[in-house]
């Protein structure tokens, strides 16, 4: 199970908030702990996030360094 409190978010958090999330850290360009390759998006799996207003499943990035 992932935990994360966010204090003063301003939005409601969806799928949409989620993959702009994700977009704005490009993560093809965070480096390997190796420094040969760059981080991988090789899939997703859905995971359910309880929030004030109640639950919803995302579809969450896999990634592989």
């Amino acid at each position: 199970m992932i935990t994360l409190l966010i204090d003063n978010l301003n939005t409601e958090i969806t799928q949409d908030f989620y993959k702009q999330c994700i977009k704005a850290i490009d993560l093809h360009r965070l480096p390997c702990v190796c420094g040969h390759h760059d981080m991988v998006k090789y899939g997703t799996y859905e995971r359910t996030v309880i929030t004030a207003s109640g639950s919803l499943k995302l579809s969450v990035v896999r990634g592989l360094f």
